[in-house]
This record gives structure tokens, C-alpha cells and sequence, in this order.
């Protein structure tokens, strides 16, 4: 009843190009704030970056070709969650038919379970969508944090309310230089929303990284 590789493929195309131009929009921007802060001073008295390029992006990544290559660092790491996360709700989905036939339940009760799981307004997609949000903003400024190199430090913040999880909590305030992963939860994390952290410490995350200047 849900082809796990189509129905994958389907939400691939669905948001990847909308996460090409929100990892865009957010690559600029941290760019043109660090620029204002001036770390980018910074970064070029340290013989690093491309002072002569028109963009601040372009001050840190070079080329178009490297810009591109910068904004899309995690983006195969996030395509990359959002299939398997749709092979695991398809293997839910699987599970509830073969329960529901098993309890002799109608073929469109059947039908009206499966499209609550999988269809457009199903909570698990949206709960996918903003994981995968979250995860390509946070994950390219940590892209143009490393393209700063020693010049910054970045520090996990959250939304310092009863939602934030304890792990999270724990988490906040804590520095770390640009390559160097946060600790959260006993686990590497990249950034928040990070696709490759297990699920209980990204999944509806709302934290962020702050940049800081050395």
C-alpha cells in the first residue's frame, strides 16, 4: 500500500529544493553578520578566506563553485534522513494493515488509518519537515562557522522554556570550536537537528548555534 522508494523519492523532491534555498537565504545571512561583527577582518589577517570576493559568503567559501559546495555540505547527510525516516514509516504503516486485516477491519478503514499516517497533513510529515529545516540551517551555519576556521567559536542555545528537553538543557551554553562537535546527551552533535544524532535528540528540536567571535 506505500512503495517505501517511490514514496521516498516523492518527499526528496518535495524538500530538497526548498532547503537548496532556505541553507541559501541562511548562508548569507550568517555571512553578511559575521562581516558586520567583523570576523571576516579576522579571518583575512589570518591568511584565510578570499577578501577580494564581491559577497561576504564569497569572502569565506571562494568560487561559485565553492559557495555551492559550502551551502550544500549537509544536504546529502539530511536527503539521507528523510529516506530512511520514510522506510520507517512504512514499515509502521505495514504493521498497522497487516494488524488491522488481522482484526478483520474494512478496506476503507484500512485506506482512511493509512492515509492519517502518510498523507499530507499526517503529523509524522510534518514533524519531518521541520526536522529537516532545522537540520539545513543549523547545519549550513556550522558549514560557514568552519569556513571561519579559528577566528570564531560557536555555543548551543535554546529556547530556555519548559519544552526544551533535559538533554538540551544541559547542553546549553556549551563553546566549542568551529570543526569540534557539541556533546549532547553523551552523543557528537554537529549542530542542532543534526541527521546523523539519534532521533530522541533531534526529532521537533528547536535550538540553535550562536557565533562567536575569538
Amino acid at each position: 500500500m506505500v512503495a517505501p522508494d517511490r514514496w521516498a523519492d516523492d518527499l526528496v523532491r518535495q524538500l530538497i529544493p526548498m532547503l537548496e534555498t532556505v541553507s541559501n537565504q541562511h548562508a548569507n545571512r550568517l555571512a553578511r553578520k559575521m562581516k558586520k561583527a567583523g570576523i571576516l577582518d579576522s579571518v583575512h589577517s589570518n591568511e584565510e578566506g578570499f577578501p577580494g570576493h564581491y559577497s561576504a559568503l564569497g569572502q569565506l567559501a571562494g568560487s561559485k563553485q565553492d559557495i555551492q559546495r559550502l551551502v550544500q555540505t549537509y544536504l546529502p547527510d539530511i536527503e539521507n534522513m528523510i529516506r530512511e525516516s520514510a522506510q520507517r514509516q512504512s514499515d509502521r504503516v505495514q504493521q498497522v494493515v497487516a494488524d488491522m486485516e488481522a482484526n478483520g477491519d474494512s478496506l476503507d478503514d484500512i485506506k482512511k488509518e493509512v492515509r492519517k499516517m502518510v498523507g499530507s497533513r499526517a503529523s509524522w510529515r510534518k514533524g519531518l519537515a521541520i526536522h529537516a529545516t532545522t537540520a539545513a540551517i543549523e547545519g549550513v551555519k556550522s558549514a560557514v562557522i568552519n569556513a571561519a576556521g579559528s577566528a570564531v567559536t560557536k555555543t548551543w542555545r535554546t529556547r530556555h522554556d519548559e519544552k526544551v528537553r533535559p538533554a538540551h538543557k544541559a547542553a546549553n551554553g556549551q563553546i566549542q570550536h568551529g570543526g569540534e562537535p557539541f556533546i549532547v546527551g553523551g552523543f557528537p552533535m554537529r549542530f542542532p537537528g543534526d541527521p546523523k544524532a539519534p532521533i530522541e535528540l533531534v526529532i521537533n528540536c528547536r535550538c540553535h548555534v550562536e557565533v562567536n567571535r575569538v
